[in-house]
């Protein structure tokens, strides 16, 4: 994983946390954890499918208005975790963090 990657991540992830991950220490990452990674990568929908079913969490579900908004700005090609939470907060649902 890049620099920009963990830079992406924009103070939702400590870089520190994120070696974790990346180097196997930290195992179990949360759901929301992953999806702020995939998104700082990048990652198209298919990527992204496999990377939250390798940690073991559920794809992106299309009756759940949290996850349809997520999966647009992925669709989109829009990697910007700013907006996509600024949408999520729009609408008054738990926006991507570092905490859950």
């Amino acid at each position: 994983m890049s620099r920009w990657t963990i830079g992406g991540c924009r103070g939702l992830i400590s870089k520190s946390y994120v070696y974790d991950i990346l180097g196997g220490v930290k195992t179990n990452p949360s759901r929301d954890i992953v999806l702020i990674l995939c998104i700082a990568a990048g990652m198209d929908r298919k990527l992204v499918r496999r990377v939250l079913e390798n940690y073991g969490h559920r794809d992106l579900y299309v009756k759940d208005t949290r996850d349809i908004i997520i999966a647009t700005y992925i669709n989109n090609q829009i990697y910007d975790l700013d907006r996509i939470n600024d949408e999520l907060f729009r609408y008054g649902l738990a926006t991507l963090n570092g905490e859950s």
